[in-house]
């Protein structure tokens, strides 16, 4: 099959999208060609089968241009492409979608948000399919939904397997209101006043996205700063994806407490670099090695953490869940599953 991607950004490097890098890699392994249009373009180091084109975000173009260069791109490869993965973005089926039909593209959305507006409303009438990664993770009821799960770089989280003490604390991902990092803090400082001999440390790796996340960051500092918790609890900012497997093997339990109902690939990766995980939310029944505290609780939180220093995590329960991850959230899975969907 040869298949048109859409998204937003095409950078191995960047801290927030740049897991979507190893898609394109492994669409390449399944698909005879790969397409992509993008809004930015950062380094890249793909298949000879994968061909990127930017609409020029990092050159700052008008709207107008950009829209120029989506239809440009979208008639010109025209004869490249069978059917359309727009990942993320459901104003690009909105724009697109009609000429799409006229043109005979079978057009998929995959969408991760809980979030429903009038965008998605319509891009979702004019898609054939739509992929999201947990039944959380898209909120509008349709005929056209298949629940895939997400996709990990299995393999590689689990080349870097953690050995550290789980007295090293890590999470991962956007620091804003959403995630509760609150929470989080809150329950590491209660384990510090309780286990002042502890050699703890807590590090947050992420970082704000918008103004409301960084009154939000700012907020935890003081935080941090008032519960005299300096010497425990990090902010080490982004770090790129590639950075990401080495920093899960640096940590001995990874904490969870997103509100958003979804499922959090972070919480995955840290299961394949074999990771125990205590997490709020409700998305990962039965999963191994995944240990639930309540919602806003930082005392059950604190309770988990104090149990699992006591208790050591277990090297088997370690390795289950690595097999758990690579066979039902592995990259290859995933990519599998949406070629053959937009194949029939």
């Amino acid at each position: 099959m040869k298949l048109l991607i859409v998204t937003q950004k095409v950078d191995m490097n960047d801290p927030v999208l740049g897991f979507f890098h190893a898609w394109l890699e492994e669409f390449a392994r399944q698909c005879e060609r790969v397409t992509v249009i993008c809004l930015q373009r950062g380094e890249t180091r793909l298949p000879q089968n994968v061909t990127v084109y930017s609409l020029g975000k990092e050159r700052r173009p008008s709207r107008v241009a950009y829209l120029w260069r989506l239809y440009r791109f979208v008639l010109r490869e025209r004869k490249n492409y069978d059917a359309v993965l727009v990942h993320m973005n459901p104003e690009y089926v909105i724009l697109c979608g009609p000429l799409w039909k006229i043109l005979g593209k079978r057009v998929a959305l995959w969408y991760t948000h809980k979030a429903v507006n009038m965008k998605l409303l319509i891009a979702a009438r004019w898609a054939d399919k739509i992929f999201t990664a947990s039944a959380e993770s898209f909120r509008l009821p349709s005929k056209k939904l298949s629940v895939l799960g997400h996709g990990i770089d299995a393999g590689l989280f689990a080349r870097h397997p953690s050995h550290a003490p789980v007295t090293r604390l890590l999470t991962v991902g956007r620091v804003s209101d959403a995630k509760d990092v609150r929470t989080l803090i809150l329950g590491v400082g209660e384990v510090h006043e309780q286990q002042p001999e502890a050699p703890l440390v807590f590090d947050v790796v992420g970082g704000p996205a918008v103004r409301a996340d960084e009154c939000y960051l700012h907020e935890l500092e003081n935080l941090v700063a008032s519960w005299e918790l300096g010497g425990v609890v990090r902010f080490l900012g982004e770090r790129t994806h590639t950075e990401l497997p080495a920093i899960y093997a640096a940590y001995g339990l990874f904490l969870h407490a997103s509100r958003t109902g979804s499922m959090d690939k972070v919480v995955l990766e840290a299961l394949a670099a074999g990771l125990p995980v205590i997490t709020s939310s409700e998305a990962y029944p039965g999963f191994p090695n995944v240990h639930r505290f309540t919602p806003g609780d930082p005392h059950a939180l604190a309770r988990g953490i104090m149990k699992m220093i006591a208790e050591k995590p277990s090297a088997a329960d370690a390795e289950h869940a690595r097999s758990f991850i690579r066979e039902r959230y592995g990259l290859g899975t995933l990519i599998g599953k949406i070629v053959h969907a937009l194949e029939h």
